[in-house]
């Protein structure tokens, strides 16, 4: 996380001798190797969990754009950096195409073509996105959605639904939808043309909100699903901390070392073992094995 020459000059500080780039990175290099036991541990306990959180970044790798991936619980996280974005990334990532219990995500087009899962969207991105509705186009039933949803949020943190309330929600949600469409219709494609035709912005969101309403709701109906994905979001937010203190990675070799490291410390953290005793157990050659909640 912290730049070499300035891990260079605090080892300095702390014990009165410098050591050389060199050096630190073959220990980071040695780190990588040693927890490579975690690592499998951390992959196969998230292909086994039944609610797994998933998002991604862009970093830059020798100047050239590329893209952090995590895929998380609450107790395991697990970081690939790749240089594309979608189907290649998910693919040799491998955590989702694995995984047979919810993917919680923000909605991105390749993550939604996975069957063997069931999809939760994250609803802090649509609370966004309805707010920038509400505040461009003064739309009436986005307010009122951004209402609902929290309405729905706040019910399901504090009561026991019943399926009575429930489909009380669901219809308003779905009355909120029509009344959208209504005031931003689908516009059709004009004759003897071809391709898309361009939408409004409120008409795209509702045409989601629509089509992927099970998963916009997923949460009411199945209380281990989460509201949002902030939990991969707070696992990805380091990593705009380390462009800003660090700058891009020199190598795709140092980048992947990094997401490597970097998984067995958050892991150690959420699981309550501090980094510092996670790091010197590697170096010795026994890792924190992380465990794999039931």
């Amino acid at each position: 996380m912290i730049p070499l020459a300035r891990v260079r000059e605090r080892y300095a500080e702390c014990v009165g001798q410098g050591v050389s780039e060199g050096v630190i990175k073959r220990a980071v290099d040695q780190l990588a190797e040693a927890v490579a036991p975690s690592l499998d541990v951390i992959y196969e306990g998230l292909t086994q969990s039944a609610v797994v959180h998933f998002d991604e970044t862009g970093v830059r790798v020798d100047s050239d754009l590329a893209w952090l991936h995590v895929a998380c619980t609450e107790h395991l996280t697990y970081y690939v950096v790749h240089s594309k974005r979608g189907d290649d990334a998910i693919l040799d990532a491998g955590v989702l195409p694995n995984c047979h219990g919810w993917a919680v995500h923000d909605g991105y087009t390749p993550y939604i073509g996975y069957e063997m899962v069931s999809h939760a969207l994250c609803n802090a991105h649509h609370l966004r996105e309805l707010e920038f509705l509400v505040e461009q186009y003064e739309a009436n039933w986005a307010k009122d959605m951004q209402k609902l949803l929290l309405d729905m949020k706040q019910s399901r943190e504090s009561d026991t639904l019943s399926l009575a309330a429930i489909a009380q929600f669901e219809a308003r949600y779905d009355e909120l939808v029509n009344e959208g469409f209504n005031a931003f219709p689908i516009q059709p494609r004009p004759p003897n043309t071809k391709g898309r035709v361009a939408q409004h912005d409120a008409t795209n969101m509702l045409i989601r909100l629509r089509k992927h309403r099970d998963a916009v709701l997923a949460f009411l109906r199945h209380p281990e699903v989460p509201f949002d994905n902030n939990l991969a979001e707070r696992d990805l937010r380091m990593m705009k901390v380390k462009q800003k203190v660090s700058g891009c990675f020199r190598t795709w070799t140092g980048a992947e070392v990094f997401a490597a490291v970097r998984s067995y410390l958050v892991t150690a953290r959420k699981q309550g073992i501090s980094m510092l005793l996670a790091a010197y157990s590697a170096f010795v050659g026994v890792p924190f094995i992380p465990a794999i909640p039931e």
